[in-house]
């Protein structure tokens, strides 16, 4: 009779598997550039909600610099748009989303061109 030993589980983290925020995490040079040419400011203040917030819900991610942007471009920190984030805009008219907008597959459109799809 032939015994097929289980495979252990693996011990190592994969490296496109989630990890937890690391204590050095910093913002990096092409993270600065990247902010730089999209005008957006207080990267100190940015960083600071970013890292509580992913060590209070212990949050996970592939790429720390990318979850990163995407806080930045959220406003998760609510510094407000008037200290350069760009706003967003309708996919089709590229108009402000300020008076409402809805999804839809072709991205966020502004009520009237949602309306005239």
């Amino acid at each position: 009779m032939n015994v097929i030993p289980l495979r252990q589980p693996e011990t190592k983290r994969r490296k496109s598997e989630a990890a937890p925020i690391s204590p050095t995490f910093g913002i990096s040079s092409e993270v600065k550039d990247w902010a730089q040419s999209r005008g957006i400011t207080k990267l100190a203040e940015r960083l600071e909600h970013f890292t509580d917030y992913c060590r209070a819900t212990g949050k996970e991610y592939k790429d720390f610099d990318a979850a990163f942007r995407n806080a930045c471009r959220q406003d998760w920190a609510r510094l407000g748009t008037n200290d350069g984030v760009q706003a967003m805009t309708c996919a089709k008219c590229h108009g402000s989303l300020s008076n409402g907008w809805t999804g839809s597959s072709k991205g966020k459109l502004c009520n009237s061109c949602y309306a005239s799809r």
